[in-house]
């Protein structure tokens, strides 16, 4: 087999696309970045594109020029072509040239007038399942042989090597700003039940159950209850909602019993 890169040329590549994660977590990005070396690394590639997901329904495309886009734009209507065909068999798939290839007669007639008429186009694996694909085009017939598959099978391990790192890393950053924000919603909450303590009494737990209480009552979240209950530090809820929510929650802590104490006070009261 012809050696098309000296062996550090090719390495180079793929240490770049794999770097490509530490400048972004943008999976289109990062699909972008290795678009942009693989087309300056393959010999003979005039355009370039990568996609996740099945080519046939490609979650994202990141394309190097409106070639590479307009002829997967082609694959993907007729559902049928070598992108098509390496991302449903798992398999690289070469032809020299797309607008005279009996495999798919479909999007021959559509590649009539196809500037980049050679086709080479590699899966993207995560442990043997197909999770994208990386496709070059060449501007001349034959362009492409068994040297440049051995290339761009390499560059798309890179790939998915790239992909699955920017996922995990924006699945870090997602799972880092949720605790972020549970640590600042506990805190503010421990406030809010700091601020209906001072104002009716009782214990933390009570006053927990009432803020509780009250978020069902206005529906609101409870976070979104206690904010603006800390903002504003007093309670400001309507009479009828206020007697309503102390009914739901109990009596007001210290109430000794709630209205047969208040009751009996009373009567104790008159009769001195």
């Amino acid at each position: 087999m012809v050696i098309l890169l000296p062996p550090t040329a090719l390495a180079e590549a793929c240490l770049r696309v794999v770097a490509l994660p530490r400048c972004t977590t943008s999976t289109h990005a990062v699909l972008a970045g290795a678009a942009r070396v693989v087309l300056a690394t393959v010999p003979g590639a005039a355009a370039v594109s990568v996609q996740l997901g099945r080519a046939a329904e490609p979650a994202e495309i990141a394309a190097t020029s409106p070639t590479a886009a307009q002829v997967d734009g082609w694959q993907i209507q007729t559902g049928e072509g070598p992108c098509v065909q390496a991302s449903d068999t798992a398999t690289t798939v070469l032809t020299a040239d797309l607008r005279d290839d009996a495999r798919w007669p479909r999007l021959a007639r559509r590649a009539g007038s196809a500037a980049a008429p050679a086709v080479l186009s590699a899966p993207v694996l995560d442990e043997g399942v197909v999770v994208g694909g990386v496709n070059v085009y060449g501007g001349a017939v034959g362009a492409f042989g068994d040297e440049h598959a051995a290339v761009v099978v390499t560059l798309a391990a890179a790939v998915a090597s790239a992909v699955a790192h920017a996922q995990a890393l924006a699945d870090g950053h997602a799972l880092a700003d949720q605790l972020r924000q549970a640590l600042v919603s506990r805190a503010v909450i421990d406030q809010a039940k700091g601020i209906v303590v001072a104002h009716r009494g009782g214990t933390p737990y009570e006053a927990f159950a009432f803020l509780s209480a009250l978020s069902q009552h206005r529906n609101v979240k409870l976070r979104d209850l206690a904010r603006d209950l800390v903002e504003q530090g007093a309670l400001t809820v309507g009479a009828r909602a206020t007697g309503l929510l102390r009914d739901a929650a109990g009596p007001r802590p210290g109430d000794e019993g709630g209205g047969r104490g208040a009751q009996r006070g009373r009567e104790s009261r008159s009769s001195r």
